[in-house]
């Protein structure tokens, strides 16, 4: 029943079809969904798991709670899992941003295996984009 009202709620606030058009026009990235936070009166938060959940995109929302990974979201086609309970993994723009907040926002290219778990099936040259705000 909870779940179910959690459907609606997030069906309420923000709407498939009109969320949907606005990713597919700017791609889920944090802009994106401040794009949507402003659009519908929500939080950030919310706004950045409605882009992962609507996406075709390869990509996952991280969230970090007091420098520890607290759970993350991944869009459907996102195959690999990422770890939580620990801080963001060296070498990525999550852990510069804990460890030097001396901006708000980074972002830029790094090792797919610093994120994904299953490194093992990750081609070794593998990169992602990540953009993290503080």
């Amino acid at each position: 029943m909870e779940r179910s009202a959690d459907i609606f709620a997030t069906e309420l606030l923000l709407p498939e079809q009109e969320v949907r058009r606005i990713v597919s026009e700017h791609a889920v990235t944090i802009q994106t969904a401040e794009r949507i936070k402003s659009t519908f009166d929500v939080s950030l938060t919310a706004a950045a798991l409605r882009c992962v959940e609507l996406t075709e995109e390869e990509c996952a929302l991280v969230v970090t709670v007091n420098g520890v990974v607290k759970y993350y979201e991944p869009s459907a086609s996102w195959s690999y899992r990422i770890t939580t309970r620990r801080a963001p993994p060296e070498n990525t723009m999550a852990r510069e941003l804990m460890d030097y907040p001396i901006t708000r926002e980074s972002y830029g290219i790094v090792s797919a295996r610093v994120w994904a778990r299953e490194s093992r099936h990750l081609d070794l040259e593998a990169e992602l984009w990540e953009q993290s705000i503080y």
